[in-house]
């Protein structure tokens, strides 16, 4: 999910970047794509915008504080770079207040991590969010998050090929953009 969440932006390294959650509404709307938020939820939520409007607000600056941190971390970590510390040390305390408000409790036979803050729908989502960074910044698939080679991508993904040398975030876009640029280079490259 944080992988998702960083990757709400489009041609960012280009000098136009454009981010797909364009206001609170579009954060719900992300909340319910990813299955945290379900519709009865994001809408209840969606009443903070008309009801709290500096809250919602405040809300979506974090969110999208939160996405720009997650990526810099993830995007050193695909490159091979060390994280900015700031980032890290940051992530790292919402992540303790997150785990404030988290418990672990029965279901059926088996145990899960619940919020015990329901009320709170749309920061549920960014503790969702954070420990989705927290769990993969831990977990083994760290050495596999790459960065898109697109010249206008730097989506983040996961390399699960068998040779570990994926290098397009999808091979029908930014792959398929690629192998057609270098085409045409080398077709105007014969004839001059």
């Amino acid at each position: 999910m944080c992988l998702d969440f960083a990757n709400t932006v489009d041609d960012r390294p280009t000098s136009n970047p454009r981010s797909r959650l364009k206001g609170y509404a579009d954060l719900l709307a992300f909340g319910v794509q990813t299955g945290v938020l379900s519709a009865s939820e994001a809408r209840e939520a969606a009443t903070l915008e008309t009801n709290r409007p500096r809250y919602a607000a405040e809300l979506y600056r974090r969110a999208i504080a939160l996405r720009e941190r997650i990526f810099r971390i993830l995007s050193a970590t695909a490159t091979n770079s060390n994280p900015p510390l700031k980032d890290l040390l940051a992530l790292n305390t919402l992540f303790r207040t997150v785990n404030a408000r988290a418990a672990v409790l029965p279901i059926g036979k088996e145990f899960a991590w619940m919020w015990q803050d329901k009320k709170n729908i749309t920061d549920r989502l960014l503790w969702e969010i954070i420990r989705s960074a927290m769990h993969l910044l831990t977990s083994d698939e760290t050495r596999l998050v790459r960065q898109c080679a697109g010249d206008d991508c730097d989506w983040l993904f996961i390399d699960n090929s068998r040779s570990s040398n994926r290098r397009w975030c999808e091979m029908k876009t930014c792959g398929n953009r690629h192998k057609a640029r270098e085409f045409y280079r080398r077709k105007m490259g014969r004839r001059s």
